[in-house]
């Protein structure tokens, strides 16, 4: 496999966004000037290749041209599989709830990047909650099938086990239930622990304006609780390019750039945007949680979570300060910060 020549440091960085090159990219150039890869490259299969996480991999592998990328996806003729086909990269169709579909996606690779979405409506639509077990385990056994050399895997903490069984947060739980089986048959892997998407404080989390002018975040989650704050879309990419060089086998490795309380994002708002903004803590209240259990089991799994940040914190305990097992192991990287992020964002305010 490719080996890396080090780490991404603050001038490389600096360097890659005024030239609005992917840090991957100014970091291999710089450490090897003139060439990219000789010989035949590993090969590499992505699953959700259209997606952020995905998406992200793909792009930077492909930037540094030390890899064969297979861009992974169910509908290879939607826009953006028909875009990465236009670039040269090897789209190949595969649901990854068919056997058949990853055996022939993931024959002859090197490596696999692969990932469950809880928020996939098609798949959430046939019944069955617990689906992204089911896919990642499909994933596991098939890439151990094929012998594939090293899986990065996506993965969340247990929050059933975490929280002792007092709280439900079916996507998580059913990832690091995914991690534990890819531990129990021994294949060479790499945990991604990816914090609170940057951009969900602009979707799902984002402010609204207020009566004078102003805007407010309110979720259940506490102003104070410190939260990793991550960009995937821009961070991952590079992420797995250092992984691949690196093989940290068994490792869980965090992408985030800070821990930030809601109330820092505020104020990290009015000072990139000149807007007036706060934050305001709004519990879940009891009717809401029980309608939720009684007939959104989707619901009660966000509510879940957001709980579990509220009790535990995000990563419930498994980051580098309280890791008992050894396993929690940053790669020193810079990421992007969430100023960073505002700063090039394209805000999508309510008026």
């Amino acid at each position: 496999m490719p080996t890396s020549s080090g780490r991404f440091h603050a001038a490389q960085l600096a360097a890659a966004a005024a030239a609005n090159m992917d840090p991957a990219m100014a970091a291999f150039e710089a450490a090897n000037p003139g060439a990219m890869h000789d010989g035949p490259k590993p090969v590499i299969a992505v699953v959700g290749a259209t997606g952020v996480q995905g998406g992200s991999v793909v792009s930077t592998l492909m930037r540094t041209g030390q890899w064969t990328v297979r861009a992974l996806t169910r509908d290879p003729r939607s826009d953006r599989a028909r875009e990465l086909a236009g670039k040269g990269i090897d789209v190949i169709k595969c649901d990854i709830d068919l056997r058949e579909d990853l055996e022939a996606a993931f024959d002859g690779a090197d490596a696999v990047f692969a990932m469950t979405n809880f928020w996939d409506m098609i798949t959430l639509a046939r019944g069955d909650i617990n689906f992204e077990y089911r896919q990642g385990k499909l994933m596991v056994d098939v890439a151990k099938a094929k012998g594939v050399k090293h899986l990065i895997w996506s993965s969340l903490p247990n929050v059933h086990d975490i929280s002792h069984g007092n709280l439900t947060c079916i996507p998580s739980t059913n990832k690091a239930r995914v991690e534990a089986y890819i531990r129990s048959i021994n294949l060479p892997s790499t945990f991604v622990y990816i914090g609170m998407y940057m951009a969900s404080l602009q979707s799902q989390f984002a402010p609204k304006r207020l009566a004078d002018g102003s805007y407010e975040w309110s979720t259940p989650i506490r102003g104070d609780v410190p939260i990793p704050l991550a960009d995937p879309e821009n961070d991952l990419g590079v992420l797995v390019y250092e992984l691949l060089a690196q093989e940290p086998q068994g490792k869980r490795v965090p992408l985030f750039s800070a821990y930030l309380t809601l109330n820092d994002v505020a104020a990290a708002f009015c000072d990139v945007t000149g807007l007036r903004a706060t934050y305001r803590h709004a519990p879940l209240t009891l009717e809401v949680r029980q309608a939720a259990k009684e007939r959104n089991p989707v619901q009660c799994s966000l509510h879940g979570m957001l709980d579990f940040i509220n009790e535990y914190g995000y990563y419930g305990g498994m980051d580098e300060e309280k890791d008992a097992d050894g396993l929690w192991s940053p790669v020193p990287l810079e990421w992007t910060s969430y100023t960073d992020f505002l700063r090039k964002s394209t805000l999508r305010l309510e008026s």
